[in-house]
């Protein structure tokens, strides 16, 4: 299954197995000035977003880190164009919610700006071949 979305030039696509989701971002290049990256998260049912947590860290920010320390997307964002989901359950609903984030004015790091939403809702596919359609 695919699903799209696409804001102020950054286009989200969700591409699901049974077992995984692909998601893979883009950016127009003229959203690329002060662009940092992607923080990935999932829409809970109560409308809050759990943020992906990831090993990649502005240096500048954190000091003394721990072997396998995991930071906050959304305080340092995926710098890459894809994330993926390895651990989906077959037919389950998955909400993911990708927020382009930009150095701020004035460069401070620990005040990112964020971008618009992007927000997609997949479904995992069914291990007989019958599947659900959501958008």
């Amino acid at each position: 299954m695919r699903i799209a979305d696409r804001r102020n030039g950054f286009p989200l696509q969700a591409i699901s197995g049974t077992r995984a989701i692909m998601l893979a971002m883009n950016a127009n290049q003229a959203n690329l000035d002060d662009f940092l990256g992607f923080a990935v998260g999932t829409r809970k049912n109560d409308g809050t977003i759990s943020w992906v947590r990831g090993f990649k860290y502005f240096p500048s920010l954190v000091s003394n880190t721990a072997r396998g320390q995991r930071f906050s997307t959304a305080e340092h964002p995926i710098q890459d164009f894809k994330w993926g989901h390895y651990w989906a359950k077959p037919e389950t609903d998955y909400s993911f919610v990708v927020r382009p984030l930009f150095k701020p004015d004035g460069g401070d790091l620990t005040n990112l700006r964020p971008g618009t939403d992007l927000e997609v809702t997949i479904s995992a596919e069914s291990e007989t071949g019958v599947s659900k359609n959501h958008h």
